[in-house]
């Protein structure tokens, strides 16, 4: 069966409480905020046809430890190749088996 899930649901889903190295909530994170805020987001998107979701499983991501450099990098490269500037917010999360 395939769920059809909210941006607003997913995101709730990723900031849920056990997801961080120390076992702490997620918190949305964007190209120039540490702490986004996930609600405006949505709001911003809300009429917005292209939307996309992606999941970025870095092989070394518990030895990095801080992803956002990381997912920085990957999104600045991700606007270069498209030629386009990217409205996204990102949440680490490092426990994938809940």
């Amino acid at each position: 069966m395939l769920l059809k899930w909210s941006i607003a649901t997913h995101l709730r889903y990723l900031q849920r409480e056990g997801v961080t190295l120390d076992g702490k909530r997620g918190h949305a994170y964007s190209a120039t905020d540490d702490q986004a805020d996930a609600k405006d987001f949505v709001e911003r998107g809300r009429e917005d046809r292209h939307q996309f979701r992606f999941i970025v499983a870095a092989e070394d991501g518990v030895e990095l430890g801080d992803l956002k450099p990381f997912t920085r990098e990957l999104m600045v490269q991700m606007e270069k190749d498209l030629d386009t500037a990217l409205d996204w917010v990102a949440v680490d999360h490092f426990n994938s088996t809940q």
